[in-house]
């Protein structure tokens, strides 16, 4: 797709992404694992050139909402923001102000990690690190990319498989769809560890 749309001068989408066909899968799709899946493949995508992701969302050809829906309904026209979401949101906050990203390559052999810069105009501005291992930690040196003063925000819950208590800085999205970051760590180094089964976003302060 991204040769065909640098040959063509026509930019790509993927349409009706998500984690599961036929709704998702439920106890993957609405835990916390299918909110660094999403934030993952929305980094793989963007990466590759992809100029748009539709995340499949709401109810879907069966009749039910799907598990895997970052915009969750009661039944009853309640709405809120579904553990997917998380992922969403978190590349949003990565991504804003950016035009480039870029991979970074893993400190150790783990396909279980990745980590992406993302700048524009060849200056680096954020960074985001997703570590989906479930035992181990990483730790990360952003020395090399001779940053500003930063910030960091987490993606975290109290289980990988936790469909409840997901956070993003420290907060939650509130039942009007608002979400402030509550929790920002200042980085005193250019060293940040990531705990298993969870993911950060770096910013300038």
């Amino acid at each position: 797709m991204r040769a065909a749309s640098q040959q063509s001068g026509i930019p790509w989408r993927i349409c009706e992404m998500n984690s599961f066909s036929g709704g998702g899968l439920p106890g993957v799709s609405n835990t916390f694992l299918g909110a660094l899946w999403t934030l993952n493949i929305m980094l793989c995508l963007a990466q590759a050139g992809c100029a748009g992701v539709n995340m499949e969302t709401g109810v879907n050809q069966l009749g039910f909402v799907s598990s895997y829906s970052p915009i969750q309904d009661n039944g009853a026209g309640v709405n809120s923001a579904g553990i997917p979401y998380y992922g969403m949101l978190a590349f949003a906050t990565a991504f804003a102000g950016c035009r480039t990203i870029y991979p970074l390559q893993s400190p150790i052999e783990n396909s279980s990690i990745t980590a992406y810069v993302l700048g524009t105009a060849g200056r680096a501005r954020s960074v985001v690190v997703v570590n989906m291992d479930e035992t181990k930690s990483v730790q990360i040196s952003l020395a090399d990319l001779r940053l500003p003063p930063l910030v960091l925000l987490r993606l975290q819950a109290p289980q990988m498989l936790s469909t409840s208590g997901v956070t993003f800085a420290g907060a939650q999205v509130d039942a009007a769809g608002h979400w402030q970051p509550a929790a920002r760590e200042t980085l005193r180094s250019a060293q940040l560890s990531i705990p298993a089964m969870s993911a950060a976003v770096v910013l300038p302060q």
